[in-house]
């Protein structure tokens, strides 16, 4: 690999060891650079944050997964990645898609509860959309090129 010792000195163990081991087993090209950029993000001095459950988060994500959650989040930035996602709206194919980026903590739904007067149904509620969250914003960060802008 041609890293410098320090590099992995200075690099948390556990963390390290569940990144090489993500790299070894992944064959998809689009995750495959992903576990790349969280290697060099977490060897990396004054980069962005690389957290220990960023390799279980990309584990759990298929290829679909990804091209999805960095679609949504191509065009966005520090100040509007918090923006509710309408376009482009996903098909119907894309539930598992979604239901697995919610469920990872990446991506947060917004939802619209019918109302009446005195009485909110929380049952009834619909998802009108969907925005990525806190982290999601920090995992997109951490698995992008360092030179990427935000």
């Amino acid at each position: 690999m041609g890293l410098p010792r320090r590099a992995f000195e200075a690099l948390d163990e556990p963390l390290l060891t569940a990144i090489l081991e993500g790299m070894a087993e992944e064959t998809d090209p689009v995750l495959t650079e992903a576990w790349e950029n969280l290697l060099a993000n977490s060897l990396a001095e004054e980069t962005t944050e690389v957290r220990r459950g960023f390799p279980a988060i990309m584990r759990r994500l298929d290829p679909r997964d990804a091209r999805l959650l960095e679609h949504w989040a191509k065009d966005a930035t520090e100040k509007t990645f918090r923006v509710e996602l309408h376009t482009p709206a996903p098909d119907e194919r894309d539930g598992p898609t979604l239901g697995n980026l919610t469920a990872l903590g990446l991506l947060q739904p917004h939802r619209r509860l019918p109302t009446t007067l005195g009485a909110i149904d929380d049952g009834a509620a619909t998802i009108t959309g969907y925005s990525i969250s806190e982290l999601g914003w920090a995992f997109l960060q951490a698995c992008r090129a360092s030179s990427r802008p935000n």
